[in-house]
């Protein structure tokens, strides 16, 4: 029900990967004016790298599940968003916000089908090297046996991604309402009175002609 097994690469359902990144939507603790249909976005973005199952590369992996793509496309994407919104003096943090939550899931999807004994390309070639965990024991008893494997560290990059996730888009949205406050503060500051000292003319430099 929760793996699928293609050639001899296993990896997680998408049903499971759906179920997960709607979790982690929740887990990221968005602010947003459509909190619930960003989450579900999230979900199904979750499950998107499952489009490699139909377009495999020739090493039977795929574009998505893939390192580079992983790490290099979103951050394109957010220095592409900064560059628009330092150009334009537009809030662009909604967006922001949605392309690191889409970068946790994305790698959420990565790091749980490693878990169940998938594998990743590392580069963009077709033949590059792939990475692949094993079942091997980091740390084990004589009398309770394995404790803690290579795969079970998975788990723990998870909870790291999610937790850096929601610190990361909160930074965002506090930084993007600073702005916004200070904007709103320049508006309501008060304008000089006419006929005092401190306004550009005074009564005194005005002359009448009849």
């Amino acid at each position: 029900m929760f793996n699928l097994h293609r050639n001899d690469y296993y990896s997680m359902s998408p049903l499971a990967h759906l179920t997960i990144s709607i979790m982690i939507g929740f887990a990221l603790e968005i602010k947003y004016s459509r909190k619930y249909l960003f989450i579900v976005a999230l979900g199904f973005i979750g499950v998107l790298p499952d489009i490699d199952h139909f377009f495999p590369t020739s090493n039977g992996i795929g574009l998505f599940h893939n390192l580079t793509v992983l790490f290099t496309l979103p951050l394109v994407i957010l220095l592409v968003l900064f560059l628009i919104g330092d150009l334009s003096k537009k809030n662009v943090s909604g967006c922001q916000r949605f392309v690191i939550s889409a970068t946790v899931v994305f790698l959420a999807h990565i790091l749980l089908d490693l878990n169940v004994g998938g594998a990743v390309s590392v580069s963009l070639t077709s033949n590059g090297a792939l990475l692949q965990l094993s079942d091997a024991a980091i740390l084990q008893s004589a009398s309770l046996g394995m404790l803690l494997s290579l795969r079970d560290l998975t788990w723990v990059m998870l909870a790291v991604s999610v937790l850096l996730g929601n610190i990361a888009q909160k930074s965002i949205y506090l930084h993007a309402n600073e702005l916004r406050d200070a904007e709103e503060e320049d508006w309501r500051l008060p304008l000089p009175e006419m006929g005092t000292r401190s306004a550009k003319y005074s009564e005194s430099d005005v002359q009448v002609s009849y």
